[in-house]
């Protein structure tokens, strides 16, 4: 079980604002990762949800506005992939605050694959649009 690691040729959609929230993403999924590596991951759990549930809204917002600044058209089904990201990580906290402390690697392969899939597949989609209408 491996981290993501920043590889432009795959995860750039050629927005250097969008790629940059990216890739600050997946050095919270990899702070994760070595935590878990040097036995920490427990210690750190809470701190990573929180961050991971913060930037990813931040980040989610900053891709929303673009969906509806340039009329992507398929703002409504990546709004939908977002939501269902957000609920996902409030359960995790969820889980985490009743006592569930044993979710290190449920999030750790659910943050890592999600991520993964809906950069390369979800997001690589909105490029031509956003650098259509001017965004670098």
């Amino acid at each position: 079980m491996s981290g993501l690691i920043w590889n432009k040729e795959v995860y750039s959609v050629c927005v250097k604002e969008i790629d940059k929230q990216h890739e600050r993403l997946i050095d919270l999924i990899n702070k994760l990762h070595a935590a878990m590596k040097e036995g920490k991951s427990k210690a750190i759990l809470e701190e990573i949800l929180e961050e991971m549930t913060s930037y990813a809204k931040y980040h989610f917002c900053t891709e929303e506005h673009y969906f509806c600044k340039f009329n992507y058209q398929e703002k409504e089904a990546h709004i939908a992939e977002h939501k269902a990201f957000t609920e996902k990580v409030e359960s995790f906290k969820k889980d985490f605050e009743a006592g569930n402390k044993n979710l290190t690697i449920e999030v750790f392969r659910f943050l890592n694959d999600w991520l993964d899939k809906h950069i390369r597949h979800s997001d690589k989609k909105y490029s031509p649009c956003f650098l259509q209408n001017g965004l670098e």
